[in-house]
């Protein structure tokens, strides 16, 4: 017997949001609990950052590249391109300021993809140094929720036929012979 639609986007939905707090309540943990020389020397922050370039790329993106003064090499870390992270003041007891990706990492720089919607102008000013921290991932969050009310409004959603069979039992259409 099929589960309901209703009874599953609701379920799903319901698992995301406890994964995304669970996520938001270890994130704020790691914050309060340790000290920034600590979180730097077990890996999960670059801290005394400055911005050596930034550039635009595809779809209205920034990214932007932070090494240590004098193009000293980066101390040891646990990012990778493609990991989600923020950006915070160094001296703003890391408040995340931005949320970006890994773009590209070297011996003495790290990149970070920025969305165009975040104005990171304030990045390009040369005011201090700004830290690099591990976030959660908040645009997995929203995609995966998007697919979810897609789902349940099915009209709008590509493989309405496929979740009509999945869910309701319904038959599939007999493709055409063309």
């Amino acid at each position: 017997m099929p589960q309901p639609l209703a009874e599953h986007v609701e379920k799903w939905t319901s698992l995301i949001k406890k994964e995304r707090q669970a996520e938001l309540d270890q994130f704020n943990a790691l914050l309060s609990d340790q000290s920034l020389a600590e979180l730097c020397a077990a890996g999960t922050c670059l801290a005394r950052l400055h911005v050596k370039e930034s550039r635009s790329a595809l779809g209205g993106r920034t990214i932007v590249q932070f090494g240590k003064k004098n193009d000293r090499p980066l101390p040891a870390h646990k990012f990778s391109p493609g990991g989600p992270i923020c950006i915070a003041h160094t001296a703003d007891h890391l408040t995340p300021l931005f949320d970006g990706v890994v773009s590209n990492v070297s011996e003495d720089s790290i990149g970070l993809c920025f969305d165009r919607s975040q104005k990171i102008e304030e990045l390009k000013v040369p005011r201090g140094t700004f830290a690099i921290l591990p976030r959660i991932y908040e645009t997995t969050f929203q995609r995966l929720m998007q697919c979810l009310n897609d789902l349940q409004h099915r009209d709008k959603f590509p493989g309405c036929e496929l979740v009509d069979f999945a869910f309701h039992g319904r038959m599939l259409p007999t493709p055409n012979k063309g």
